[in-house]
C-alpha cells in the first residue's frame, strides 16, 4: 500500500503531532529513499515508504508505515523537550550498530522510548 493516499495519511498524523507537541520539526515523506530518521540540530524527519518495506522484509501494511512514523516523530517530541538529555544518550550509543540492525531498536533507551510511544498510539490511528 505505497501511494498517495499512504503519504496524506502520514502527512496527517504527522501534523497532529507536531500540533499537539508544538513542533517546528520538519517532516519529509516520500515513496522512494533509503532513509528512515531523526536529526537532532536540524529537527528533521527523512520517512520514506520504501526503507519501512525494506525494514519489514519487502513489503509493509499501514499499521507498519505508520508505527514507523510515530516512533521517528517519539524521537522529534524527545530532543524538543530536553534537547541536552537527548543529545547525552546519542552520544553514549554506537552510531555503527545502526547500520540495518533491527536489534539496535531493542536496547537503546531512547530507541525503546520510541517503540513505546509507537505501540501506545498506534491504534488511534487505525
Amino acid at each position: 500500500m505505497r501511494d498517495n493516499q499512504t503519504i496524506e495519511i502520514l502527512t496527517k498524523i504527522a501534523d497532529d503531532y507536531k500540533q499537539k507537541y508544538n513542533l517546528l520539526t520538519r517532516v519529509d515523506i516520500a515513496s522512494e529513499g533509503f532513509y528512515c530518521y531523526y536529526q537532532t540540530g536540524k529537527d528533521y524527519i527523512a520517512y520514506s515508504l520504501q526503507k519501512v518495506e525494506k525494514f519489514n522484509g519487502g513489503t509493509a501494511s499501514l499499521k507498519q508505515y505508520i508505527g514507523a512514523l510515530l516512533h521517528e516523530l517519539k524521537h522529534a517530541i524527545d530532543y524538543n523537550t530536553d534537547k541536552g538529555a537527548f543529545e547525552k544518550e546519542l552520544e553514549k550509543c554506537n552510531i555503527a550498530l545502526y547500520e540495518d540492525s533491527k536489534e539496535y531498536h531493542n536496547i537503546q533507551p531512547f530507541e525503546i522510548r520510541a517503540n513505546e510511544f509507537a505501540r501506545q498510539e498506534l491504534e488511534k490511528w487505525l
